[in-house]
């Protein structure tokens, strides 16, 4: 199986205002897995989460850590993540997603990087079997 990260930026319509400012663009990443002539596409956001006492995920606190956290996965860790497991992934095939889960569980692979590896294996199976992912995931279509 071959992969491939590329980066591409999206120029947002509106500009999103939160609390930590406003951004008018995201630069986001495209994999793509190759194998048997079928390309799966899938497609990963850079993200921050803030994490404090009130959110159920945050880490207990102690000494060596604040209540306040702060989960941040940049353009740039994503990137380097899916470079860094994209040579171990290659040995697989895209039909064996357990083992390829187990990888990125031992690599500790950011969830957006995880999520852009998962969506295009999703993509190249639908592809492989002739069936939108709605349809082989029992969805209805609207």
């Amino acid at each position: 199986m071959h992969i491939s990260v590329e980066t591409f930026t999206v120029q947002k319509r509106f500009p999103l205002t939160i609390s930590r400012g406003t951004t008018s663009q995201t630069t986001n990443l495209w994999v793509r897995i190759e194998e048997q002539g079928t390309e799966g596409w899938g497609e990963g956001s850079p993200f921050a989460i803030a994490l404090n006492s009130h959110t159920t995920s945050a880490p207990k606190p102690n000494l060596l850590t604040s209540i306040e956290t702060e989960v941040y996965q940049s353009t740039g860790i994503l990137f380097e993540a899916l470079d860094v497991v994209a040579p171990m992934l290659e040995a697989f095939s895209p039909w064996e997603r357990q083992k390829i889960e187990r990888v990125l569980a031992e690599a500790e692979v950011p969830s957006a990087a995880w999520a852009s590896i998962d969506l295009a294996l999703y993509d190249w199976l639908g592809k492989q079997v002739g069936l939108p992912l709605w349809r082989l995931w029992g969805l209805n279509r609207r």
